[in-house]
């Protein structure tokens, strides 16, 4: 199966402080208690704990593309996602192809989305929101 995705691509150039603010690839907010309104909650503390704005941004679109993946399997709720899922979605980004030259992923890219991932569950277990952290034993490539 043959997966093209846009915008997967980690940019080396540093986006200034000054751009247009951040969009999301998916909803700011979603129903309580979703993935989608945890993710605004971490996005929101990143912003606060001073982060870049490029890396807020990437974090966003990468945490977003994932999102999406859940959002098609029917995974709403962070005790939803397991290790394995994870590992399946690592495993799908092998498929995935870039747009613009048709190739596939980097290393580096498929790196850069599962250190997304693995942040905002880190992030979830350290606020009490998640019982064990599905991303914790993720080998990244």
């Amino acid at each position: 199966m043959r997966q093209v995705m846009r915008g997967m691509r980690v940019q080396s150039a540093r986006t200034t402080e000054s751009e247009t603010p951040l969009k999301l690839p998916y909803e700011a907010e979603g129903k309580e208690g979703s993935i989608r309104w945890y993710a605004h909650g971490y996005h929101q503390w990143m912003l606060e704990m001073n982060y870049s704005l490029h890396t807020i941004k990437n974090q966003r679109c990468f945490f977003g593309k994932f999102l999406k993946w859940c959002d098609e399997r029917g995974v709403e709720k962070p005790g939803e996602v397991s290790q394995e899922l994870i590992e399946r979605y690592q495993r799908s980004l092998y498929h995935v192809t870039d747009d613009e030259t048709g190739e596939h992923l980097s290393v580096n890219t498929q790196r850069v989305v599962g250190m997304a991932i693995h942040g905002f569950f880190r992030w979830m277990k350290k606020r009490g929101h998640l019982r064990n952290n599905p991303a914790a034993d993720i080998e990244l490539p």
